[in-house]
């Protein structure tokens, strides 16, 4: 079978809260992963993480990997949902977006948005994920009353929505290395248990990104 992930490059956000005793046991955490990953992942904070934490010590973090080719991308995004499973967890407020873009960026030329944005994928991502009443990852026509008023924005340089499960701000009008698609479908309670199910996606929005591009 053809390698569908062959050209493309992936950062992951994960949004997490890890169980702690002190700030002391937060920064060894940290360390302990940043070696797991040899450097390739990033800690930062996202105000939009309700903690609702079991303790008066746990934190909220986002953990953004590194943009990285496929099989590496992945192989780190699984030892960071590993590393949440066993120091933390996630609730209905932590969301993971996966930013996917081709290696190759000439190949951004030929994007087409309507095969991307309206196949049926994004609605049963959402279910899946019980992500369907999320203000943060709607489907992503909603708020437009056709595909010509979404592709008229687009096209125009007044596409920015970031409460949509596809985010193409950052693809539509940056051509450097910043270039990519935001997929913000993905999380909720539990989400780092369920790799197997994240992967299929993956695989899924890989194939996409070619069929958009042909």
């Amino acid at each position: 079978m053809e390698n569908v992930f062959k050209g493309l490059q992936w950062g992951f956000e994960n949004e997490c809260i890890l169980k702690t005793e002190d700030r002391d046991e937060a920064a060894a955490l940290k360390k302990k992963l940043l070696k797991r990953t040899k450097g390739n992942v990033v800690f930062g904070y996202d105000g939009s993480i309700n903690a609702g934490c079991r303790s008066d010590n746990d934190i909220a973090y986002e953990i953004r990997t590194k943009k990285l080719p496929s099989e590496r991308a992945i192989e780190i995004q699984k030892e960071v949902l590993d590393f949440i499973s066993q120091h933390g967890y996630t609730n209905s407020s932590c969301g993971l977006h996966a930013n996917v873009s081709f290696i190759d960026q000439k190949k951004k030329k030929n994007f087409n948005p309507q095969t991307f944005c309206v196949n049926p994928l994004w609605v049963k991502l959402l279910k899946d994920f019980r992500r369907t009443r999320n203000d943060y990852c709607e489907y992503p026509l909603r708020g437009y009353e056709g595909w010509s008023e979404f592709l008229n924005s687009y096209e125009n340089g007044r596409f920015s929505d970031k409460s949509s499960c596809i985010n193409l701000d950052n693809y539509a009008y940056f051509n450097g290395a910043t270039s990519r698609i935001e997929i913000r479908g993905f999380g909720n309670s539990d989400y780092e248990k369920k790799f197997p199910l994240i992967f299929k996606y993956l695989q899924q929005i890989a194939f996409l990104m070619h069929k958009s591009h042909s």
